[in-house]
């Protein structure tokens, strides 16, 4: 996982948590991809 001062520019940000947020990232592939969520990530 990156540190979020690790993060610089990111094409997409998915806010958000649970599946439909995670599922959004994935299906953007060679994208940079950055999920602000506030709990656990479903899986």
């Amino acid at each position: 996982m990156t540190s979020p001062g690790d993060v610089l520019v990111a094409d997409v940000v998915v806010i958000g948590s649970g599946v439909s947020g995670l599922t959004t990232a994935l299906s953007l592939e060679g994208r940079d991809v950055v999920v602000l969520t506030k709990g656990p990530l479903a899986s």
